[in-house]
């Protein structure tokens, strides 16, 4: 099988955007990725994942009930979750934006009924 540029699927490298498959910093030594763009070493499926990929497929698994994927009640993939998840908003900034969007979207609905 061939991509269109003379590379077989077998010999290509994974990228998203600009971001090659490669281990950031850390990841390998025990810490948990942080960014969905970051890569680790997935123990239950022996290889390298971006870190949306893991989330992606831990969730799906999870919230469908599939026993039958390797994500299902994945502990690593617990753990990354809980990683992301705890340090996606340490500075209150998303609650702020969102809570900013709300109250002017209420301006608007309600300068818009009068």
């Amino acid at each position: 099988m061939s991509n269109g540029n003379g590379e077989s699927c077998s010999q290509m490298s994974f990228v998203t955007g600009d971001v090659p498959l490669t281990s950031v910093p850390g990841a390998e030594n025990g810490q948990r990725p942080l960014r969905l763009n970051e890569v680790f070493h997935c123990e239950p499926r022996r290889r390298k994942l971006y870190l949306v990929t893991c989330l992606d497929d831990y969730m799906n698994a999870n919230a469908l009930r599939v026993k039958s994927m390797v994500c299902f009640e994945c502990q690593q993939g617990q753990q990354n979750r809980e990683s992301f998840a705890a340090d996606a908003d340490v500075e209150g900034l998303l609650d702020s934006e969102i809570w900013g969007k709300l109250m002017a979207e209420l301006a608007a609905t309600e300068a818009g009924q009068s």
